[in-house]
């Protein structure tokens, strides 16, 4: 039998959202009917635009058209610009925001200063049923690709039908949220190292797309936001030989041209209908990327903010050894803010098995050795970790995970801690690549900060990078040092993966769960969570993230990634992107000269 659909709608109520702070999130009940006017919107300062028009055309007061922002990067642009498997940060951003529309899209929000999710194609944020398997996206009419086909709802199936193509696209974010064929894969030993949200089927009828998936997967409306799930033209025009590099534009702006790893140009795509569009602008009469470029040239140019350079932006962030200089002269002219991403360690916890020894790592780490041998900015570009979720999630609750405060680290701490574990003198192998300047730099500080602290470093040489306990590739290590991204902000994202057991044979397969965790009551917690309704899931999330920490440690949070982008002075509007920590490509536009 078919379960009831319970529609999302973007201005009126909302669901799959979660608030910040401590009111967890908010989703439609089973018996909320969408044409009650007189339902309240059920979550405040959510993640999702509650009170975003589904309707375009989008109006940044006080912007004027014209001009063309320069893009200056120093490594960048190296990947494919086909939908079905972007996946890196940055094109990834450019992509969804300037060039390909999908189901859903994130838009600025100036007054939180985050990504709201909102429609894009589909009129609002989806249908589904009570157990989030069946999801349905109604299409709005009008849209175009740039060379005036209709986009269809059988456009938008064949994307994602394309997507799931394993051969084609091994790297697609389909491979690894939705390719039925990939479940588990020959290393599947454990619950939380495969997909778990399999998409059984996509139809398409009339102006509708139906995803029906083997299990809930509440999250859906984030993923629809990626370009993999939007249209692709049917036959030859989207042949994976020639769109990789000229994807037809569905949003403002086309590709003129693109060499990866060197060159996008974008201009104004005629087909674009802003009255179509409740997210996008298209301020701008193009953009220019470049990629390439050293760092310490990219800010000495920005910095000088002559010619060129007033309408130019980078999307990395400024040196260290520039930024005092940004913060005492130009710091109008910086973008900072948070990214989704942790840097954390992960210790075997087979080998460190008592979590006394896994929090004498967290006093024996050098943090700030490290921070300066990578080039961070303390407070900036590293900002002190104590959770696995980072900041702003929904529904987070700060919780300090361990006594030291900042980047403090204490030799004697870590000693004392040894000692009461009867572990002083214990071996720790960890990997660095001498061929790496940066690496080699911070292979000495740990080894000077392990040896301090009471254990016995192993520095192990790899030109292949780390291997997995059991592998027989690479050294063998029992230290590795991870940052992870989210690829949406959900506890979903983060908690199963990380802290989910694996079995850990040989050849294993433990997808992020690097440490080796296994704690039975801890899957059990994260099952359960899964089956609450989704207003409730993303604080429990919180609460199992410092449950876990407080209770095993098992891993040691190091830091919070932050940006510190730049731009020329004429460039208005560029503000953080906290999902994809990238510039607001859509609320940029260019200032006239003065």
């Amino acid at each position: 039998m078919e379960r009831r659909l319970v529609p999302v709608l973007a201005a009126a109520a909302l669901a799959l959202t979660a608030c910040g702070g401590g009111g967890g999130g908010a989703a439609h009940s089973a018996s909320t009917s969408p044409s009650d006017p007189s339902s309240p919107p059920v979550c405040n300062g959510c993640w999702i635009g509650d009170s975003v028009p589904a309707h375009g055309p989008v109006v940044i007061q006080g912007a004027q058209k014209g001009g063309t922002v320069t893009v200056l990067v120093h490594a960048g642009l190296g990947t494919t610009l086909d939908p079905a498997e972007t996946y890196q940060p940055d094109t990834l951003s450019i992509e969804s925001s300037l060039v390909t529309r999908s189901l859903t899209q994130y838009k600025y929000d100036p007054a939180r200063r985050r990504m709201l999710l909102v429609p894009d194609l589909a009129t609002d944020l989806g249908s589904h049923t009570d157990d989030y398997t069946k999801w349905r996206f109604t299409l709005r009419p009008g849209v175009r690709f740039e060379n005036g086909a209709p986009v269809t709802a059988t456009t938008v199936a064949w994307g994602i039908r394309r997507c799931l193509d394993a051969t084609t696209f091994p790297t697609g974010p389909c491979q690894y949220y939705l390719n039925p064929n990939l479940e588990g894969g020959p290393s599947y030993r454990g619950p939380y190292t495969a997909p778990r949200q399999i998409l059984r089927s996509v139809r398409a009828a009339g102006h509708t797309v139906t995803l029906v998936f083997a299990r809930p997967f509440p999250d859906l409306p984030y993923l629809a936001a990626l370009p993999a799930l939007g249209p692709a033209p049917l036959g030859s025009r989207s042949d994976p030989a020639t769109y990789r590099t000229r994807p037809l534009a569905t949003g403002p702006y086309r590709i003129a041209s693109y060499r990866p790893g060197h060159a996008l140009v974008l201009t104004r795509n005629p087909r674009w209908d802003p009255v179509t569009d409740p997210g996008r602008t298209a301020y701008p009469d193009g953009y220019d990327f470049r990629a390439g470029l050293s760092s310490r040239r990219i800010d000495r140019e920005l910095l000088a903010d002559r010619g060129r350079a007033q309408t130019t932006l980078t999307y990395d962030d400024v040196t260290a050894a520039d930024y005092p200089r940004w913060a005492r002269s130009a710091r109008h002219r910086l973008t900072l803010g948070p990214t989704p991403c942790t840097t954390y360690l992960a210790p075997d916890n087979r080998v460190f098995t008592d979590p006394r020894v896994r929090r004498a790592l967290s006093w024996a780490y050098p943090y700030r050795a490290v921070i300066r041998a990578e080039g961070l900015v303390p407070g900036v570009t590293a900002v002190p970790a104590t959770n696995l979720m980072p900041p702003g999630m929904p529904g987070r609750i700060q919780h300090d995970s361990v006594a030291r405060r900042g980047f403090d680290t204490s030799p004697a701490t870590a000693r004392s801690l040894l000692r009461r574990a009867g572990a002083t003198g214990l071996p720790v192998r960890f990997a660095f690549d001498p061929q790496d300047p940066s690496s080699v730099r911070v292979k000495d500080a740990l080894v000077r900060a392990l040896a301090a602290a009471g254990f016995a470093p192993r520095a192990e040489a790899s030109y292949t990078g780390t291997s997995l306990p059991g592998s027989a590739q690479g050294p063998r290590v029992d230290l590795r040092s991870v940052t992870r991204c989210g690829d949406w902000p959900s506890g979903g994202q983060w908690l199963p993966p990380v802290y989910g057991s694996t079995n850990g044979g040989p050849g294993a397969g433990r997808g992020s769960n690097l440490e080796a965790f296994s704690q039975p009551g801890v899957d059990r917690r994260i099952a359960a969570i899964e089956r609450l309704p989704y207003v409730r899931q993303q604080q429990a999330w919180s609460r199992l993230d410092n449950t876990t920490l407080q209770q095993w440690f098992p891993i040691v949070p190091i830091s919070y990634s932050g940006v510190a982008m730049a731009h020329g002075s004429r460039v208005e509007g560029m503000y953080d992107d906290d999902v994809h920590a990238m510039p607001t490509w859509s609320q940029i536009w260019v200032a006239p000269a003065s």
